[in-house]
C-alpha cells in the first residue's frame, strides 16, 4: 500500500475564525491482485473525509496548486473505493445512468388500512414516481396523506436512491436486474477496473515506479 498526503495551503471559511489547512490523502493498494484507489480530504477541523467536492466548491479560489487538486478530485469522483461499486460493468458502474425524478410519498390512513383488509390493496406506504402514479389504486388517493396534504408531500430524488417497482417506481434503480448478467443494483459489490492512463496518473501522483 502506498499513501501520500498533499497540502493545498490555508483557507478562510465564512463563519469560522482563523485559517484552516486543506490536505488530501490518496492511497493505492492491491486487493486480490487488483489496484484499489481511495482518497480523502480535510479542511482544518471543519470538514473531513469524502468532502473533496465540498472543499472545491467552497474554497477553490483560495487553494494552492488548484490544477493538482482538481486532478485528484476527478480521480476520486471516478475511482474512490473502486472495488465497491453497486452497479455491474453493463450498467457502466453507475456512470451516467441516474436521473432526478419527482417522487410522491403516499401513506394510507386508518380507513385505508381497514379497506386493505377487505380487498387487495398495495402496502399502506408507497414511494411512487410520476410514471407510477397512473397505477396507484384510487383508494390510496382517497385515504392517504397525498390528498390530505394537497399533493405537497413530494420531492425530487435520484433514481439511484429509489427502489425499483415495476408498477409504482419503474425508474427506480435499487434492486433492478441487469438484463445482461442478472445482477441487481444494491445487492452486491462489483470491482471497477481503473483504465491504464488513469492508473498511471495515480501512480505518478504517488511516485510509484513500475
Amino acid at each position: 500500500m502506498t499513501t501520500r498526503t498533499f497540502n493545498f495551503g490555508t483557507v478562510e471559511i465564512d463563519g469560522y475564525p482563523h485559517q484552516h489547512t486543506v490536505k488530501v490523502e490518496i492511497t493505492l493498494q492491491e486487493k486480490d491482485k487488483k489496484p484499489v484507489f481511495t482518497a480523502s480530504a480535510s479542511c482544518g477541523n471543519i470538514m473531513g473525509g469524502q468532502c473533496l467536492d465540498e472543499i472545491w466548491e467552497e474554497c477553490q479560489d483560495q487553494l494552492k496548486f488548484k490544477e493538482l487538486y482538481k486532478e485528484i478530485m476527478e480521480l476520486w469522483e471516478k475511482y474512490h473505493l473502486n472495488e465497491m461499486k453497486a452497479w455491474c460493468e453493463h450498467q457502466n458502474y453507475g456512470e451516467d445512468i441516474q436521473e432526478e425524478v419527482t417522487v410522491h410519498h403516499l401513506r394510507g390512513n386508518e380507513e385505508y388500512e381497514r379497506l386493505s383488509k377487505i380487498r387487495e390493496l398495495p402496502e399502506r406506504y408507497l414511494e411512487v414516481t410520476e410514471e407510477g402514479l397512473k397505477n396507484v389504486p384510487l383508494a390510496l388517493y382517497e385515504y392517504s396523506s397525498y390528498k390530505l396534504k394537497n399533493n405537497t408531500h413530494k420531492e425530487i430524488k435520484s433514481t439511484g436512491w429509489i427502489t425499483y417497482d415495476e408498477l409504482y417506481a419503474p425508474e427506480g434503480l435499487i434492486g433492478r436486474e441487469c438484463p445482461e448478467c442478472g445482477c441487481k443494483y444494491g445487492h452486491g459489490w462489483y470491482y471497477m477496473p481503473i483504465p491504464e492512463n488513469d492508473l498511471n496518473k495515480i501512480k505518478g501522483l504517488l511516485k510509484i515506479k513500475d
